[in-house]
């Protein structure tokens, strides 16, 4: 299970670690005139290899970035990946890849894009 520690907030990000982990590594950091992807799996194997093989991988930055991004979305709880029941006004249910691509990855290509960005996400105020 990929959890993370961020202002003393465990989330449960789903049970598929090394996917999850590569998914936003790979995506978060994508150019956006590479988003054309025609095979995820292939996709994010190539990158994984390219990621492990290059000496010059900024292991600190995107430390940085996983720890912004978790501490930002941590404070909505780990629900935040789960689909919302308008008839209960709650999250519920299992783990959903769209909605971790959604907020994880999304947020972090923009901590990516500018390390400085002001988070505008109701309820949350603040900056890396």
């Amino acid at each position: 299970m990929l959890a993370t520690r961020s202002s003393g907030v465990w989330m449960d990000v789903g049970s598929n670690n090394r996917e999850l982990i590569i998914r936003f590594l790979a995506l978060g950091g994508l150019p956006e005139n590479e988003f054309s992807i025609c095979d995820l799996g292939d996709f994010l194997d190539t990158k994984a290899e390219e990621l492990t093989g290059n000496g010059n991988y900024d292991r600190d930055f995107e430390r940085l970035v996983f720890t912004k991004t978790f501490e930002t979305l941590s404070r909505h709880g780990a629900s935040i990946f789960k689909r919302y029941d308008h008839a209960k006004e709650t999250h519920s249910g299992r783990f959903l890849i769209s909605a971790f691509e959604v907020f994880a990855i999304g947020l972090s290509y923009h901590f990516r894009q500018d390390t400085a960005i002001a988070i505008r996400i109701p309820g949350v105020t603040g900056s890396v």
